[in-house]
Parts: structure tokens; C-alpha cells; sequence
């Protein structure tokens, strides 16, 4: 399409927007838009309509009499040429124009009738149209009886701008001259504002005007119209300001005191005086956003080393009178020797401040405390050499819900034991960023209070494992993990981010780990595959990062063999890799199955062929285990002189009415009349448990009592040690060294415990307290 011709638009009398851009329109008929009465908006921009009167005929939009944007930019880009005529003035309603310049244009009689013009715009479309480079006195004198309000200047090559080039625009509120082409130079637009003096101006952006090799110096001498003029916005952004003198921006200064926006960033004023971030803070009352940031490329080194030893550490407070109504102060990489900071530090008018930037300022002794930022949202504190948080920087930041402190070098030690206390007052927070702090662990508790965390940044850290439980922070959205030495994720994890995302979307990022494609981590292979979680190389959002890849979500990953694949190879051959991963894991079941089997056969046939073996040998493991009582047929055995029957029945039966249940024997028990009576005395001992020896006056004058001392003597082990009990009743002579039987009993005693041995000295009763005793000794077992 090159050419609208004649009545193209005659059925559409009721449309309102028009847009025909980017056609390759080159010629219009001269009533190519009739019938449009009530057209309002009309964009040919990007076409290439030639600025002459061949191109636009005389009253070719004499039919729009509604119309109100008109967008021509983008068609020609001829550096000479004239305005065509009456084309402009049947436009009485016309309230914004975008139109190419010539590299001197002047805007003569054929913009005369445009007085309803609040907007112009002077812009290349697509690197085309905008070939201004002299904006002189006289340029815009056309417009001196509009209303013209908003005047844009953008992307043209504008060289030299007279200093009265605004003086014909006393409506202007919004002036906007940015992307010089590195030839516009910042000076001469601040000179430029000589036209506007006395005007209160909204916004005066005057972004990336920088000449080559030519830094600007804001001064007395170049900034000296600003003085009288009251600007709420002034956009300086990138124009290689190199210095502020003393005497540019003075505090009594009107404009100073209108200022409600200041961006300042992104310049060279990498050595600026902390006396210019005083005079912001403290000059300018009514300011509420303040931009100074980016002020050199590497703002602090990144090297992590601490400050000297030597280095003394002061203690001292510092209260700070910012201006009531600051919202927002951004100083990332402004002041590159914030140094040491204050114990505490004090905003007293800071209730309105929303958002503070003190990233990469060279700080460190971080551990402070921060106090009157009560409505505080966002706070970046990335790139500080702090090391140690103060666990008070943040306890009076309850309103927090943006935190970076990436990049600040905060020791594992630190945020093992004091992390959870750090963020324990952030209930609120949304945003973490803890990235490039070389952090090879967190504490288990350390997010248990922030449930309403949905960014969290662990990028380039050491972690093995996803360091924080993710099924607490049921509102987690964006999970990055990249660049760590994470090999797998558990099942888990998995699970938990596919619960999140089915109520969500969830991203999470993993580029840059050490990922395997082992057997193991097979199933973490095709939850990548699969998963409705968002991953790295999902083409949406991510791709605005340096570090977005856009490959699919194939991951490089260490193979089995130490070899480098990708989880991308593994899903296109996945069953040759299951069957080979579950084929191994079965073939060693069913080796480990027929060994059992063979061993069980082998066994089987041992215990049949050599049964006698076995069983002996299980006697004999039997025996080394400790004697117990029931082993024996019998508990007690009463040893006794043959006098003494009735007195060792009398005892037999106190023992056992004391302690019911007790095996007890005599040895006429034993005995049969009529046997050999030292074989009975052995067999009787041999098959009790304990042997009560009942020594009497009678007893020590038996002629059997020394046989019986010494098969009691024989029945002592050191399994058994208490295995006799001596038991003495009624008064006893004086023992006869000479008597072999009072020997036996001596060498007797000395063998057994004291406590083994009792003695009756009156008349045996059956009330008597010993027979219990003596039951609970027949009863156990002391070693």
C-alpha cells in the first residue's frame, strides 16, 4: 500500500481512531479522508510521507474537524526542506502533533492557526524523521499564541540551542530535550531556560545529552536560570556530570524549594562531596524523590576484604532531618566511602520515606541500629563490605517488604547463629534477596516468620541443597537457586513447588548448577521435563536478566561416567536410561536373592549331614552362657548333722512359709536309707541352686560335717560366688585348729561373703525375720 486514494473512508463517518503506521504510505490524494468528521486520533507515523505539498496536498485534512492527535513522525528524514502550506490550518481542534524536523526548521505560518495545541513532539520513529540540530530563537515562534504545554525533543541530533529558543512558550509546563545523540551538550539546555524564567514547571527533562568527550560541570554560571524558576521534576540522567560546584545549587534558591523530583543518576559524580547529599537531605524541603544513583560502572570493589585490623571503631549516634515529605532516596554507588556506620542512625522526619537505596555506598561495621523509617517498604543494602548485620538494622523496620542484602559478605557464622533474630521483626516481608554471599548453609528457622515471602534470591552462593523449607512459604513465587552447587533436588522440594504452582505460578531458576543425570537423579530429570513450575529456559518474563538462556529447559549435567550430557539427551532417550537404571537395580535383587538361596541350601545340607556335630556344639554354647536358678532341679539343699533333722525341718519350713514357692530339699530328701551316703551328699549339692549349710554344736562334732564343708567349698565359682549360705544356730564352742572339719569351715567363710552367712543365737522360731531374708538370698543372684 503506497497511496491512499480518494474516498477510502467514506462508509466510516462514525470512526474515531485511525491508525495507519508503518504502511509505506508515500502519497495522499487530496480527499483521500473525506467523510471522517468525526475522526479524533490519526497516526501515518513510519510511513514515508515526504514533508511537501506534493505529499500533503492543500486541504488534504480539511474533512477533520474533530481531530485532535495528529502523528506524522517517522516519514521523512531530509536534513533541508520547508513546511508545506495549508495543510495545518483547517485543524482548529487539533490538541497534539508529532512531526519530523529539518536540521534547521522553523516553524512558520503554516502552524500559525494551531492555538488549541497543548502537546509537540519533535522525535525520530524508528531512528528516522528528527534531523534538528540548531534550535534557535525563532524556531517555535509559531506557537507563541497556543496553548502549548508539553514540548518534546528527542532523539535528534541537536547541536547548538539559543538561549531564548523556549521564550516564545510562556504555557509550557513540561519540557523534555533527552537522547542528544552525543552532540547535544547539558550546559547550553540549562542556559536555554532563560525563556522560562518565572514559569513553574512540572517536569524539565533534560536525560542523556552527552558530548563526546565533553563532561558537564553544573556551576553558578551554567545553572544560574534555575534559580528563578520553580521545577517539581528535573530529569538529569546521564549526562556525564562530572562536578557540582558550591555555588550550583544554592539552598535559598526558589526552584530548590519546588523541587519534588530530582534524578540526578547515573553520572560521573563518583568522588561527590557528602556536602551535596546534605544539601538534597536537608536544603531541599518539599522534595520527595531523590535519584543519585549509578554514579561509576564499579562503584566498591568486590574483593570481600574487611578493613584493617588497625582500623579503630568509634561509637557514636547520628540523627538525620530529612525533608518531611521524602518518599524515595536512591543512592546505589553514589558515595563510595560511606565507611563506618553510626551505632544508630536516626531519620527524625522520615515517616513518609517508602524506599531507601544504600547499595554499594563502601559501608561496613554494619552492625547498627536504624530508627524512625516507619513506613518503610523497600531497603537495599546490597554491595557493603559489612560482614556482621547489627541485629537491631532491621528491628524497627516492621513495615519492610522489600529487602536486598546481596553481595554484603555476611560470615556463615554470623547468620547461623543470629539470622532468625535478624529477620524476626519482617513479618510483612515479600522480597529477599541474600545472593553473591558465598553461604554454604541457612538456618532451618530463618524465614519461620516471613510467610508472606514470595521473590527469594539465593543465587551464587555454595548451597548443596535448597537451604530454606519451601513448604512454609505458601505464597513463593519466584525461587532463584542459580549458580550454586546444587546436583538434584529432593522429592520434596519437587513436590512442594508442583503444590505451589497449582495454586500460582511459581518460577525457579537452576541455571549454573552442577546438575547430575544419574540413576538417581532420574526421576529429577523428568520432573524438569514435565513439571508446571516455570524454569530458566521457559520463553516469558525471564528474559529481561543477563543471565536468561533461552534453550528450552535442557540443563548441562555430569553423566554417570563423569562425562558432561544434558537433562535434554537424557528425556530424549529416557527408556533406554530407565531400562538401564531399573535393570541394574534388578539384576542385583536377584543376585542377592540366589546367594540367599544358595547359602540356605548349603546350610540346610550341613545341618542334615553333620547333625551330631551340631547339636553338640549347641550344648556347648549353651554352657558358656551364666547358670540361672531354674536351671537347677532345686533351690536349696539343707546340709546338716543327722542330730539335727528336726531342727532342719523346723527351718525348711519357716524358709518357705516366708517366701512361698521355693524349691527346698532336705538331704534325707535326697538320701535314700540304706545308700551311699557320700554319693547322695554330692548328688543333693550338685543339683541345687544354693546350699544352706546348717552349722550347730552338733554339726561341727559330726563325722560327716568336713565331707559336707567341702563339697559345699566345690560347689564355688565365680559365676556363683553366694552359692552357700552358712547359717549358725545356737551358742558354739571354740573352734579346734586341730579339727579338720573346723579347718574346712574356716577356709569356708573366708570364701563367701558376709553377707552369705547368719546366725540364730536363741531358740528357733517361725516368727523369726531372718527366714525372709534368707529366702530372698536363696532366691537371687550377686556377682
Amino acid at each position: 500500500m503506497h497511496t491512499i486514494v480518494e474516498h477510502s473512508f467514506m462508509p466510516l463517518k462514525k470512526l474515531k481512531h485511525l491508525y495507519l503506521k508503518q504502511n509505506q504510505l508515500s502519497l495522499l490524494c487530496p480527499v483521500a479522508f473525506s467523510g471522517l468528521h468525526k475522526l479524533r486520533v490519526l497516526d501515518l507515523s513510519g510511513n514515508s510521507l515526504a514533508l511537501d505539498n506534493s505529499t500533503y496536498p492543500p486541504g488534504v485534512f480539511s474533512q477533520l474537524v474533530a481531530l485532535e492527535e495528529l502523528y506524522l513522525a517517522g516519514n521523512d528524514d531530509s536534513p533541508e526542506g520547508d513546511y508545506p502550506l495549508n495543510v495545518f490550518t483547517p485543524l482548529p481542534s487539533l490538541r497534539a502533533l508529532s512531526i519530523d524536523t529539518f536540521s534547521d526548521a522553523y516553524f512558520g505560518a503554516a502552524f500559525t492557526s494551531l492555538t488549541r495545541l497543548t502537546s509537540l513532539t519533535l522525535s525520530s520513529f524508528d531512528l528516522r524523521g528528527c534531523s534538528l540540530r540548531r534550535l534557535t530563537n525563532h524556531t517555535l515562534l509559531a506557537f507563541r499564541h497556543s496553548g502549548l504545554r508539553t514540548l518534546v525533543i528527542s532523539d535528534c541530533p541537536l547541536f547548538d540551542v539559543e538561549v531564548c529558543a523556549f521564550c516564545d512558550l510562556p504555557k509550557l509546563s513540561s519540557l523534555t530535550v533527552s537522547h542528544g545523540y552525543h552532540v547535544t551538550h547539558l550546559p547550553s539546555l540549562l542556559l536555554a531556560l532563560y525563556g522560562l524564567q518565572n514559569q513553574t514547571m512540572d517536569l524539565v527533562d533534560f536525560s542523556e545529552n552527552r558530548r563526546y568527550a565533553l563532561p558537564s560541570i553544573l556551576d553558578a554560571t551554567n545553572a544560574k536560570y534555575l534559580y528563578n524558576m520553580c521545577i517539581k521534576k528535573l530529569n538529569l540522567h546521564y549526562n556525564d556530570i562530572a562536578a557540582i560546584s558550591s555555588t550550583g545549587f544554592r539552598i535559598d534558591s526558589s526552584w530548590l524549594k519546588c523541587l519534588r523530583h530530582f534524578d540526578i543518576s547515573r553520572n560521573l559524580l563518583a568522588y561527590v562531596r557528602k556536602s551535596l547529599v546534605l544539601k538534597l537531605l536537608l536544603g531541599v524541603t518539599n522534595i520527595e524523590i531523590i535519584e543519585a544513583q549509578n554514579q561509576r560502572i564499579f562503584p566498591v570493589a568486590r574483593d570481600g576484604n574487611p578493613p584493617p585490623k588497625d582500623t579503630p571503631r568509634k561509637e557514636f549516634t547520628v540523627q538525620i532531618n530529612t525533608a518531611r515529605s521524602l518518599r524515595v532516596f536512591n543512592l546505589w554507588g553514589a558515595v563510595h566511602d560511606l565507611a563506618q556506620l553510626p551505632n544508630g542512625i536516626n531519620f527524625t522526619q522520615g515517616g513518609n520515606i517508602s524506599t531507601l537505596n544504600l547499595a554499594y555506598a563502601g559501608a561496613y561495621y554494619c552492625d547498627s541500629t536504624i530508627t524512625g523509617l516507619t513506613a518503610i517498604e523497600d531497603f537495599d543494602f546490597s554491595g557493603n563490605n559489612c560482614f556482621v548485620l547489627g541485629t537491631g538494622l532491621f528491628q524497627h523496620m516492621t513495615t519492610l517488604r522489600r529487602l536486598n542484602v546481596s553481595n554484603v559478605h555476611v560470615t556463615q557464622d554470623f547468620l547461623l547463629v543470629n539470622g532468625s533474630e535478624l529477620l524476626r521483626p519482617l513479618r510483612d516481608l515479600e522480597v529477599l534477596d541474600l545472593s553473591d554471599n558465598h553461604l554454604l548453609s541457612l538456618p532451618e528457622d530463618l524465614l519461620r516468620h516471613q510467610l508472606s515471602l514470595s521473590w527469594l534470591g539465593l543465587a551464587r552462593n555454595r548451597f548443596q541443597t535448597v537451604p530454606v523449607d519451601v513448604s512454609m512459604q505458601t505464597s513463593l513465587s519466584h525461587l532463584d537457586l542459580s549458580h550454586n552447587n546444587i546436583p538434584s533436588l529432593d522429592s520434596d522440594v519437587r513436590q512442594t513447588l508442583d503444590n505451589l504452582a497449582a495454586n500460582h505460578t511459581v518460577t525457579l531458576r537452576l541455571r549454573g548448577n552442577p546438575l547430575t543425570c544419574t540413576c538417581q537423579s532420574l526421576d529429577m530429570v523428568s520432573w524438569l521435563a514435565t513439571t508446571v513450575v516455570r524454569l530458566d529456559g521457559d520463553n516469558h518474563n525471564l528474559a529481561y536478566d543477563d543471565d536468561y538462556d533461552d534453550n528450552g529447559r535442557d540443563y548441562p549435567c555430569v553423566r554417570e561416567d563423569g562425562g558432561m550430557g544434558s537433562t535434554g539427551s537424557v528425556m530424549a532417550q529416557w527408556e533406554a536410561h530407565w531400562r538401564r537404571c531399573v535393570g541394574l537395580a534388578f539384576l542385583t535383587v536377584s543376585a542377592v536373592a540366589l546367594l540367599v538361596q544358595v547359602l540356605g541350601l548349603l546350610l540346610t545340607y550341613l545341618l542334615w549331614s553333620k547333625w551330631t556335630y551340631v547339636r553338640h556344639a549347641w550344648r556347648v554354647l549353651r554352657l558358656l552362657r551364666l547358670p540361672r536358678r531354674h536351671d537347677f532341679e532345686k533351690d536349696a539343699v539343707f546340709v546338716y548333722a543327722d542330730d539335727d533333722l528336726e531342727l532342719a525341718f523346723k527351718i525348711k519350713k519357716a524358709v518357705r512359709a516366708a517366701r512361698p514357692g521355693l524349691r527346698l530339699s532336705l538331704l534325707a530328701d535326697d538320701i535314700m536309707p540304706g545308700s551311699f551316703l557320700a554319693e547322695g551328699i554330692a548328688r543333693s549339692v550338685e543339683r541345687s541352686w544354693k546350699v544352706v549349710l546348717l552349722v550347730t554344736q552338733t554339726f561341727l562334732q559330726d563325722d560327716w560335717s568336713g565331707y559336707s564343708v567341702l563339697q559345699a567349698q566345690g560347689s564355688i565359682s565365680d559365676t556363683l560366688p553366694d552359692r552357700v549360705l552358712v547359717l549358725m544356730v545356737g551358742p558354739l564352742q571354740p573352734w579346734t585348729a586341730r579339727e579338720p572339719s573346723h579347718l574346712s569351715l574356716r577356709t569356708l567363710l573366708r570364701m563367701i561373703p558376709e553377707s552369705c552367712v547368719y546366725h540364730v543365737p536363741g531358740a528357733v522360731t517361725s516368727r523369726h525375720n531372718i527366714w525372709a531374708t534368707l529366702g530372698e538370698r536363696i532366691a537371687r543372684h550377686e556377682m
